[in-house]
């Protein structure tokens, strides 16, 4: 799951949610990954964050 724009709303050291004017928060589900289609928790890892990154940048451009 990759969020953007949540510091918008959690101020640090807080899980209240806090705004007084409109804000946009983006949220997208990403695709599961199963350890089985890795040869070790390395790789999997480095996936993870390679398609984290992606989707990232794709919601920092709206």
């Amino acid at each position: 799951m990759i969020v953007e724009g949540a510091y918008k709303f959690l101020p640090r050291k807080s899980w209240c949610f806090k705004t007084s004017k409109r804000e946009k928060m983006y949220l997208k589900m990403l695709p599961p990954l199963f350890p089985k289609d890795f040869s070790n928790e390395i790789e999997m890892m480095k996936c993870a964050q390679e398609i984290m990154q992606k989707e990232k940048e794709k919601l920092c451009a709206l």
